[in-house]
């Protein structure tokens, strides 16, 4: 894909689209810190 239509897909995205993104993110984000957290425990 061209940069140029990568940013035309971006601006064209839908808002649930990006919500599901953002909220994988932070599941991902949220994981990581449990497992850490986990980590130093032991």
């Amino acid at each position: 894909m061209w940069p140029v239509n990568n940013l035309a897909m971006m601006d064209n995205i839908d808002k649930k689209e990006l919500s599901r993104i953002f909220f994988i993110l932070v599941a991902f984000v949220f994981a990581a810190y449990l497992l850490s957290k986990w980590l130093a425990a032991l």
